[in-house]
């Protein structure tokens, strides 16, 4: 047992006192708690031993135990999902993760912790679960669940696995209180949910300030489950990227005739200035396969007032079409605070490979910009909620009628009937 530790020698610098030192380094986790007279960390400052003794022969300055921590479990195959990450839009987060602890009680919980620069939204919150289960189907509705952001006093920034009280909590703070380990964020009322479970909860989010992608630590979600005092199961997962947004003012089309070819005005305002040769790219949404065909967009194409040469075979401005999206290369800089306005082809599908209207986000389109070449970086972003085709009634007439009732020696009473 004392032969399992860790040595520490500084041959260049001394030891200053009254200062903080920190490193980190990799432990196996046995899969099981130890006894407990096994249970703590010691530290020990060691003088007087040379830098070429394999031995600790020296006397002892200062020493320290340290309490061992609780395993958790973890999270397994946690990941995030954000359709619309543009900044100052509130869009749902889709989290997915594997339960690798059962939640027993009714009142068992789920704690998410997003970045510092994601605002999360109270009661906004969704989910579904499907039991001994590695995936879920894109149609799964998800049903409503509460979620609050209960009101901690101290801010909560601990370390991932930690189990003592957090760094900048209040001294002495109790091990049910809200100001301990990981309860910071949104809690999700999950209630009873079985081992080994696939969970999908979506919460409501509005990024409020472009991350700092240089800083991990800043830009990583925590995910974990409680049962309450104890904390069960925990993961991290780093964050996804913020765009700016495009404000897209109008996405009509020129009919809602399923299995049709239709055109489609787009209408935004830049916020942001665009670069020449930069590209606007319009995905249509995938849901099972291609809904839209767009590759009659090229040959449908008006550029409304776009700034164009004139030649659309020229390096400087092309219009490339696919069967899902649709890339237009702009010849010139598209100004700040100004409205453009274009029309592209496309082919409405039947109406039967149309998804739920119950489920309005698998029918999204999404229009971002992206930087000239060679860097191609996605600069702009925004979904919108696209048409949905509707059947046409195979017959319709309308007429008027007049009937007159005459009941004993009253007047006669004019009725008139729409069918």
């Amino acid at each position: 047992w004392f032969s399992h530790r860790l040595l520490l020698q500084s041959t260049y610098f001394a030891w200053t006192s009254d200062r903080p030192y920190h490193f980190a380094m990799r432990v196996l986790n046995l899969g099981y708690e130890v006894p407990s007279y096994r249970r703590a960390w010691q530290v020990s400052l060691i003088g007087g031993v040379p830098s070429t003794s394999d031995t600790l022969a020296g006397f002892v300055i200062g020493s320290c135990a340290v309490e061992q921590w609780r395993w958790r479990g973890r999270l397994q195959d946690l990941t995030l999902r954000n359709d619309n990450p543009a900044l100052n839009r509130r869009h749902p987060t889709y989290i997915d993760f594997i339960t690798a602890s059962a939640l027993s009680l009714v009142d068992a919980e789920v704690w998410v912790r997003t970045p510092p620069t994601i605002l999360a939204h109270a009661y906004s919150c969704r989910h579904k679960i499907l039991e001994a289960a590695a995936t879920m189907p894109a149609d799964s509705r998800l049903v409503p669940i509460f979620c609050d952001k209960p009101l901690l006093a101290p801010a909560c920034t601990p370390e991932i696995w930690q189990t003592e009280p957090c760094n900048d909590a209040s001294e002495g703070v109790a091990a049910d209180s809200r100001g301990y380990a990981h309860r910071k964020g949104i809690r999700i009322e999950i209630g009873r949910v079985v081992q080994g479970s696939f969970v999908r909860v979506s919460i409501e989010v509005t990024p409020i300030a472009m991350p700092d992608y240089d800083h991990f630590a800043r830009h990583v979600w925590t995910v974990s489950t409680w049962e309450g005092s104890a904390e069960l199961d925990v993961a991290q997962v780093a964050g996804y990227s913020v765009r700016d947004w495009i404000d897209v003012t109008q996405f009509i089309p020129s009919s809602l005739e399923p299995h049709a070819t239709i055109e489609i005005t787009v209408e935004w305002w830049t916020l942001l200035p665009l670069p020449a040769l930069a590209s606007l790219v319009v995905e249509s949404p995938q849901y099972d396969g291609a809904l839209f065909d767009l590759s009659v967009a090229a040959s449908r194409f008006d550029w409304g007032n776009l700034p164009t040469h004139g030649n659309t075979s020229a390096s400087s401005e092309a219009v490339t079409a696919t069967l899902t999206s649709v890339e237009i290369v702009i010849c010139c800089t598209l100004r700040t605070k100004t409205l453009y306005q274009f029309r592209f082809g496309a082919q409405s599908p039947p109406f039967q490979r149309m998804p739920s209207p119950t489920l309005p986000e698998l029918n999204a389109w999404t229009l971002f910009t992206r930087e000239p070449a060679p860097s191609q970086q996605v600069m702009h972003q925004q979904v919108v909620q696209g048409p949905r085709p509707f059947r046409t009634f195979q017959s319709a007439t309308v007429a008027k009628h007049l009937q007159f009732t005459i009941a004993g020696v009253a007047a006669s009473v004019l009725e008139t009937f729409i069918r």
